[in-house]
């Protein structure tokens, strides 16, 4: 089967997708062919004795195939650039030590973004500003303070972009409420409760149905937050860590950057597993008594060893915040 997404244009290269997976590839295409739809004609295939007379007949400039067809049927394919779609990670780094056809057919990890994959595929990845954050940690990263209202959502999500510079980065609002609208203006669509709902039935493809909820927005890859704040209260620790595991393993990323609220279950159990905490806080005395109790609390309650691991932040108010103060006008205090 053949599916053209253009109109034919002299001049125009060729673009192809062949995989098993229709719903999938029939994604995968709308999306990289609305960005590139002045440059290439694009054609979707399942069957590969169609695609070998396609490409007898057109020159094939970039060709996306998935590693399920035989080695033998695809070295018959004849294409400029080749990309194989696979289903491990670290298929990317076993090419190594084969032979100079198998070197030809640049592995591309399935279960990412459409935006990663299209970077890896026309070889336009845009140039990273050199920074300064430290990305020595992997898996989970949590962002959590016992001081409210004092920019901690802000402050995670400048994080995960500058850790995003340099490796893979997952940003993850587990708050109650969340408010993340104000920050990427989630209007609809699926979010990290429809992954955990996938995730709870053993025969769901979870790294298919992340592909499609990964969203990004200045530089920020992100699955919106859970909308319902009693649907975020009824998933137990063990849930949450059980998707964090599934995301590392079925995704290309290498850092989750978790930003944490009270409201979540096993806050403590949660934050023993990351690898970093960020503690953001202020210098005011209510601020501090806070901070000296949360570290009270966790040496008490046995969790002592958070602390070894966690990075505080110091950070200054805005304007704005400072006018909703205490004593100042108005008595609410007003932050994100």
């Amino acid at each position: 089967m053949i599916c053209e997404k253009a109109e034919e244009r002299s001049g125009q290269a060729q673009f192809v997708i062949c995989d098993v997976q229709r719903e999938y590839a029939e994604n995968l295409m709308n999306i990289i062919s609305e960005k590139l739809k002045e440059e290439y004609q694009f054609h979707l295939f399942w069957n590969l004795q169609q695609l070998k007379e396609f490409s007898e007949k057109m020159p094939i400039s970039r060709l996306l195939i998935a590693e399920e067809y035989p080695v033998e049927k695809r070295k018959e394919i004849l294409a400029e650039n080749r990309y194989l779609l696979t289903e491990k990670r670290s298929q990317e780094k076993e090419r190594e030590g084969e032979d100079d056809w198998f070197q030809e057919e640049v592995p591309v990890y399935r279960y990412q973004s459409a935006e990663i994959i299209l970077q890896k595929v026309t070889g336009r990845m845009e140039l990273k500003e050199k920074v300064v954050a430290d990305t020595s940690v992997r898996g989970l990263i949590g962002v959590y303070s016992p001081i409210h209202r004092i920019g901690k959502t802000k402050f995670a999500i400048r994080t995960a972009r500058q850790l995003g510079r340099s490796v893979p980065v997952l940003y993850l609002n587990l708050e109650g409420n969340s408010g993340d609208n104000y920050y990427f203006q989630n209007r609809e669509g699926n979010d990290l409760g429809d992954l955990l709902y996938y995730m709870r039935q053993d025969n769901m493809n979870l790294g298919l149905k992340l592909v499609g909820m990964i969203r990004q927005k200045g530089g920020v890859d992100y699955i919106p937050a859970i909308r319902n704040e009693q649907d975020f209260r009824n998933v137990d620790r063990e849930e949450w860590l059980r998707l964090f595991e599934a995301i590392l393993e079925k995704s290309i990323y290498e850092i989750l950057l978790l930003d944490l609220g009270d409201s979540i279950n096993g806050l403590y159990q949660i934050l023993e597993n990351c690898g970093r905490i960020y503690t953001p806080y202020i210098d005011e005395g209510i601020a501090k008594a806070k901070l000296d109790q949360y570290e009270k609390s966790l040496r008490i309650s046995g969790h002592g060893e958070i602390l070894s691991r966690t990075v505080k932040k110091r950070i200054g108010r805005t304007k704005m915040q400072e006018r909703y103060l205490p004593g100042k006008r108005g008595e609410a205090q007003k932050d994100e």
